[in-house]
């Protein structure tokens, strides 16, 4: 059970890059589904060294940013591919942790965690949802005095491209949708992990509640506080754990199973990184991907 842990994790980078790949596009950065992979590994081989699990991003980011002349583009594509990742995330945890609450008995101590847990993801994504209509309709940018925010924000060029960005996924808005959905068999993944690792270390944690644990744990995580969220994660863990009578030992146990398969498939992104790869496109690579105005530029 702990070998096939192990060994199903990697779905989890197939996915994220295909996903990525296709947002990079709606944005008209025509970067190859090789070279996306690269770049995703090497942010996955930081993210194991930078604080909380998303620490990565940034490099990834920067690097993104030196394969195209869009370079606000591709920035803010990491970071609409990783927020889609976590409104994924509270999505699911927040679903499963209804189910839980609903299901289970009214003096049950979970059942009312579980409950808190369902609420505030449900908070989360209508924000979220508050947030993109203001801030897609101008009127209500106007009236909540966003405009007026954005306009006093510092670099206004890398702003005026950044809005650009956001109104390009607009146009794509089914594109956006289609990444949320396919975001979903990640997490999956990442649970069945959990699990399968939680049943070879003897927890007797129902398989269920690995769908409202796992989530919360592997969001928490996401904090930029630590190194893989290290000491964030355990906190929550033990704290849900104890809801179905875990031992603190037993919580460290599962934060570890899933922090350890995750680092081990991270640190193979070390290869990418010695191997290079996600240098400056070269004049004849830049002419591959269609931006002639970088090529020209880089001639002159």
């Amino acid at each position: 059970m702990l070998l096939l842990a192990v060994l199903i994790f990697p779905v989890t980078f197939l996915v994220t890059t295909v996903r990525w790949h296709r947002l990079l596009a709606a944005v008209e950065i025509r970067l190859t589904l090789a070279r996306t992979l690269v770049l995703n590994m090497v942010g996955a081989f930081f993210n194991t060294f930078m604080p909380g699990s998303t620490g990565g991003d940034v490099l990834k980011a920067y690097y993104a940013s030196k394969q195209t002349t869009h370079r606000t583009r591709a920035v803010m594509s990491v970071f609409v591919d990783r927020v889609i990742g976590l409104i994924a995330l509270v999505i699911m945890g927040g679903a499963m942790a209804a189910y839980q609450y609903f299901t289970s008995g009214p003096d049950d101590p979970v059942a009312h965690a579980c409950g808190r847990i369902a609420l505030l993801s449900g908070l989360i994504i209508f924000g979220t949802a508050a947030g993109l209509w203001i801030f897609y309709h101008p009127r209500l940018r106007r009236v909540f005095g966003l405009d007026w925010l954005i306009a006093r924000l510092p670099k206004q060029k890398q702003v005026k491209n950044a809005m650009e960005t956001m109104e390009l996924y607009r146009r794509h808005k089914w594109l956006v949708m289609q990444a949320l959905i396919v975001t979903f068999p990640v997490h999956i993944t990442v649970v069945i992990s959990a699990l399968l690792a939680g049943k070879a270390l003897g927890l007797g944690l129902s398989p269920l509640y690995y769908f409202v644990a796992v989530p919360v744990i592997v969001l928490v995580g996401s904090i930029p506080i630590s190194p893989q969220g290290a000491g964030v994660m355990e906190y929550f863990a033990v704290m849900l754990v104890g809801r179905q009578g875990g031992t603190v030992s037993q919580a460290f146990a599962l934060t570890m199973s899933i922090r350890m398969v995750q680092i081990l498939w991270n640190l193979t992104g070390g290869v990418f990184v010695l191997r290079g790869g996600y240098h400056q496109p070269t004049e004849a690579e830049q002419r591959e991907m269609g931006e002639p105005e970088a090529a020209a530029a880089q001639a002159a």
